[in-house]
Parts: C-alpha cells; sequence; structure tokens
C-alpha cells in the first residue's frame, strides 16, 4: 500500500483547494505576525533582535537538515510504502542526531566569533529543539504528501497564535531576548503535537533496509541538504559581517529590515513550496500540464509578492513608523536597499520550484556553490571597507546582477523556456514598478499627513495603480479570468470535498 493515494484527476482539485486554503491561513498568519512584531518592536530593544539574529544563521542550516530537507525527499516521491518510510525514519534520527550536536559545537563558536556569551544558551535551546522535532517531520510529510494542506496549516496557525502570545507575554514580563527563542520553542512543540495527532503513521523498529526506494531517498537528501547548504553559505555572511562589524544593535535593525522586506515573498513561498513540488512532481512527466501548472504557479506568487516589496520599498518611511516606531529609524536605509534586492531576486526563487519538483536539486547546488556563493562572499568582503550598510549595497548590488543568469540555469532542461519565465514574471513586474513610481510621485502631494494615514493613503494608491496596469498589460483579462476559473474550481470542490485519503 502507497501513502500517495491521489487518482491523477483528483490531483487539479486538491491542488486549487489546498492552494486558496493555504494562501487564506497565511493571510491570517500574517496578521498574526505582523501584531506581533509590532508589539516586540516596542517591547524589546533592537540588541535583543540582534543576539536571536547571531543564532539564527546556525539555526537556519540545522533545521533545514533535519527537518525540510527530509520531507521534500519525500515528497517528491510518486509512490512510498511504509517500509520506506520507517527505514527512511531511522535513517534521519542519526542524522539529526549529529547535526544538533555540530549546531552546539558552532554555537560556542558563534559566540566568540561574535564576543556574545548570550548566543551559546540559545544555541543550545534550538539545538535541543532540532533534534526533538524530528518525531513529527516524517507525520507532517505524510499528510503533505496526502494533500491534507488545510488541516496542516490549521495546526501551524494554532501553533503561531500560542508562540506569539508566549512571545508579547515573555516579553512584557521583562525576558528580554529570550522572549524569541521562547516563541519559537511554543511554536514547533505545539505544530509537532497537533501534526503528532493528525497522522496515523508512527515509527516501528529500526530497520536496515536497502531497498532502491530507500536509497534514491538518501540521495535525495544529500541532494537537497547540499542545495540547503549552498543557498546557506551565499545567504547568510552579510548577517556574519554586519554582526562583527557592528555587533547585536546593528545587526538587530538589519535583520529586522531584511526579514520585512523580504517578507511579502517569503509568506506566501515557504506557504506554497510544499504543495507547489508534491503537485508538479505528479505531472512532470507531462510536458503541457507542467508548464502550464507552473508557469500559473509562478504567476501567481509573483502577483502576491512582487506589489508587496515594492510597495514596502517606496513606503518605507511610514511603514517602518507605524509599524515598528520610530526607534527603529536607522533601520530604513537598510530596508530600501534590501526590498530592490528581494524583488529583483524574487523570480530567481521561484524558479527553484521547477528543479526541486523535477528532482534536480543537484542542479542548484552547482549553481549555488559554484556560482552565487563566491560572488556573494567577495561583494560582502568588498563592502566591508565601508561598514553595515556597504555590505547591504555590495550584496544586494551582487544578487541582482545574477538574479536573470539563475532563473536561465533554473529552467534550463525542463518544459519552461526561458521567455516563458520572463513574460509570466513581467507582468506583476511591471505593474508594481509602475504602481511605485506614481506613489512616489504621489506622495509630495501629501507630505504633512500623520504617517498612519500617510501609509493608508499610500496603499490605496498603490493597490489601484497596480490592479489597473495588471488588467491593462494585453493577456490581463484572459490572466483574470483563468483565476476566476480556478476559484469557482475550489467553491465546487469546497461544497463536495473528498474524504482525504
Amino acid at each position: 500500500m502507497t501513502r500517495s493515494g491521489l487518482q491523477p484527476a483528483d490531483l487539479r482539485r486538491r491542488t486549487i483547494v489546498s492552494g486558496v486554503v493555504v494562501l487564506a491561513v497565511r493571510a491570517c498568519q500574517a496578521g498574526v505576525s505582523l501584531g506581533t512584531a509590532v508589539a516586540l518592536a516596542r517591547l524589546l530593544t533592537p540588541a535583543d533582535f540582534g543576539v536571536f539574529a547571531m543564532v539564527v544563521p546556525l539555526g537556519i542550516v540545522a533545521t533545514g537538515l533535519s527537518g525540510r530537507c527530509f520531507q521534500l525527499a519525500m515528497l517528491q516521491r510518486g509512490a512510498l510504502t511504509d517500509h520506506d518510510v520507517n527505514a527512511f525514519f531511522w535513517f534521519a534520527v542519526r542524522v539529526n542526531l549529529v547535526v544538533a550536536a555540530g549546531m552546539l559545537v558552532a554555537g560556542v563558536a558563534l559566540s566568540r566569533f561574535f564576543g556574545e556569551p548570550r548566543v551559546v544558551g540559545v544555541t543550545a535551546m534550538w539545538a535541543s529543539l532540532v533534534f526533538l522535532l524530528t518525531l513529527t517531520t516524517f507525520q507532517e510529510a505524510l499528510i503533505k504528501r496526502q494533500m491534507r494542506f488545510p488541516q496542516v496549516m490549521l495546526v501551524q496557525f494554532v501553533a503561531l497564535v500560542f508562540g506569539a502570545s508566549a512571545a508579547v507575554a515573555s516579553a512584557w514580563r521583562g525576558a528580554g531576548y529570550w522572549s524569541l527563542p521562547i516563541q519559537l520553542l511554543i511554536v514547533e512543540v505545539t505544530r509537532g503535537l497537533g501534526v503528532f495527532a493528525l497522522s496515523t503513521w508512527r515509527p516501528a523498529t529500526a530497520s536496515d533496509a536497502g531497498s532502491g526506494t530507500l536509497a534514491e531517498m538518501r540521495q535525495s537528501w544529500r541532494a537537497l541538504g547540499g542545495l540547503h547548504v549552498a543557498t546557506w553559505l551565499n545567504d547568510q555572511p552579510d548577517r556574519l559581517a554586519i554582526g562583527r562589524l557592528g555587533g547585536a544593535p546593528v545587526l538587530g535593525y538589519y535583520d529586522t529590515a531584511r526579514r520585512w522586506s523580504w517578507y511579502p515573498f517569503d509568506e506566501p513561498f515557504f506557504a506554497l513550496t510544499d504543495l507547489a513540488v508534491a503537485s508538479l512532481s505528479r505531472v512532470h512527466h507531462d510536458t503541457e500540464r507542467f508548464k502550464r501548472a507552473a508557469t500559473r504557479a509562478i504567476l501567481t506568487i509573483l502577483t502576491v509578492s512582487m506589489p508587496g516589496i515594492a510597495f514596502v520599498g517606496v513606503a518605507t518611511e511610514s511603514f517602518v513608523n507605524v509599524l515598528l516606531g520610530s526607534q527603529w529609524s536607522p533601520a530604513i536605509p537598510f530596508m530600501r536597499v534590501l526590498c530592490v534586492m528581494a524583488f529583483v531576486g524574487s523570480l530567481a526563487r521561484v524558479s527553484q520550484w521547477i528543479h526541486l519538483s523535477r528532482g534536480h536539486a543537484g542542479w542548484l547546488v552547482r549553481w549555488s556553490l559554484y556560482v552565487q556563493t563566491p560572488v556573494v562572499a567577495l561583494a560582502v568582503l568588498i563592502g566591508c571597507r565601508w561598514g553595515a550598510l556597504g555590505v547591504t549595497i555590495a550584496m544586494s548590488l551582487a544578487l541582482a546582477a545574477l538574479a536573470l543568469p539563475a532563473v536561465a540555469f533554473a529552467v534550463r532542461g525542463s518544459p519552461i523556456a526561458f521567455r516563458d519565465a520572463l513574460r509570466v514574471a513581467s507582468r506583476p513586474a511591471l505593474a508594481s514598478l509602475a504602481a511605485a513610481v506614481v506613489l512616489g510621485t504621489a506622495t509630495v502631494e501629501i507630505p504633512g499627513a500623520p504617517d498612519a494615514g500617510r501609509l493608508v493613503l499610500s496603499f490605496a494608491v498603490f493597490a489601484a495603480v497596480f490592479v489597473t496596469v495588471w488588467l491593462a498589460i494585453p493577456g490581463g483579462v484572459e490572466n483574470a479570468r483563468a483565476l476566476a476559473l480556478d476559484f469557482r474550481a475550489f467553491r465546487r470542490a469546497a461544497a463536495d470535498p473528498d474524504p482525504a485519503p
């Protein structure tokens, strides 16, 4: 018996249902995250955020290797038996024990690198969490393979609410920088318990089965792990350099700016990646279906993320003052530069879905390791001469220059041509840029408005221009109709859902 359990005719319906529900729940999560960020920005100091940001590079690589890479390796499989899952689980237990131990050792080294002893305690908590969550990583992957994303998103939303409440309460009671690790702990533990309750799968006795499927999944994990590490190598040098140059306060400003500049993309991207990989991997053998599904997915996420990034970039001052408070004004120059990088780099990031769904993570590893990492590392080293802002500008220029070559490499050998990817991205990109230009001019006419009023008015102007231009570009009405058809299909499916397999 396999764990896939899906008929081909059912795939589109489940994909649409899951996609809409995921985006809807993610929107609710964004509201909770926004409120939490606003509260914590006023209860904690930039240095508090900076201490946690010093551990983030370690946490990202460890969490990815111990969780995300195992899940993606399972989602890529067309068929999977209980025997294979069990054997893969015990392989993961051994790997994650090594990852957690390595994180502890690296945390001590990182503490000495930054000259910040508080890093050790935060790292120890995160490393323990990394290993404990091995117990529910596989249950979550199996639920996702069944396309039961609405249930997973509900669990994640409840976990986020619990974690946010714990973080704000801790900060209110004076926990300082520990409020952020506490939030992470409560979120992950709650999510793990919820996923464990949803899944009927439990690990059996350790097995050393040597099936071909198990060997292939191990190979997939190694390729995905290599991609994760390679991506980490070109994604973290800026944090390390700025933390070393400016300490916890400056890193707090920078990390907050970086998080908010990428927020409009990261939210839908991470929410939909598992769904996209699980769906596209099932049709990768059908050229036309794969091309149609992939381009629709890319258009959807860029239509949501590109205008968000452009709006934050052009209304940065009002955005920071209203949401975070005037004490975060030193983050404004960082955020403006990083929004340019996020806008240009969003297409390159989402193009990774093409290779991941086709099981070609090794191709992305080579690009990241042999091209992007050396360029970014060199840019950061050069930028260090001009301090933290110099690092930000140099890294952003380097990644912007690599954006189009990265897209060309990501679509190589796939049914999607380079021009197809650019054509899909051109609609939200042009509409976002037009709205940004209009907004940049319109704000001159309301210089005396309060920050909150200016932000609301700016958003209304930006949204109106974006929608108008998006529809006015040739093919806009047809694309809108196609999205409407998907929405109708969702409503029909939601009214008569099949039982979960």
